[in-house]
């Protein structure tokens, strides 16, 4: 297993994620779905270069138990209980043998919206799931409103599991304890 992302490699991961410029043109929505799902593959493509196997969640149900304890994995799309007590979903849960999972919440806002509104959800959602897990706050882009990223950053340091990072700084995490 590669004990670092090799550099080309993590620089593709990014450059694919930020890779699509905001345009007025563009229909907000679709455009922002678009980003998000480049960010979540990138973050996904940097994990199975560390050695990680990605795995929809339905199909790791299906799996053996004994098997799923000594595989490293990165799961898709994994369902958990919301604060509100309906069912949520989170792009990406990493599997260690014998260690947490840690969730990856990934949101990217490259101009003004309402993503930022959903960070005291995340962040309680996380708060929530620490008794069992820890939760990545991974963000990207320029259209944070004024505040937003000190606020959830603030939380972190005062919630132990709860991590907020920059796509780079995810890479040297990733090479580190991963």
């Amino acid at each position: 297993m590669p004990s670092s992302i090799p550099p080309f490699l993590a620089l593709i991961c990014l450059s694919l994620a930020l890779a699509f410029p905001s345009d007025a043109r563009d229909l907000q929505g679709a455009h922002a779905n678009n980003s998000g799902s480049l960010f979540k593959g990138a973050i996904q493509g940097i994990l199975e270069a560390k050695g990680y196997e990605a795995i929809a969640y339905r199909d790791w149900q299906q799996g053996s138990p004994t098997l799923h304890e000594q595989r490293r994995v990165v799961l898709m799309d994994v369902p958990y209980e919301s604060i509100y007590g309906t069912g949520g979903r989170i792009g990406l849960v990493i599997r260690r043998p014998g260690q947490r999972d840690i969730y990856i919440e990934s949101q990217r806002q490259v101009v003004a919206g309402s993503v930022d509104e959903k960070l005291p959800y995340i962040v309680e959602n996380a708060r929530k799931r620490l008794p069992t897990a820890d939760t990545i706050f991974l963000y990207s882009g320029q259209g944070w409103r004024p505040g937003a990223i000190a606020w959830i950053r603030r939380q972190a340091e005062a919630t132990p599991g709860f991590y907020v990072m920059t796509p780079d700084a995810f890479i040297s995490w990733a090479n580190k304890h991963l």
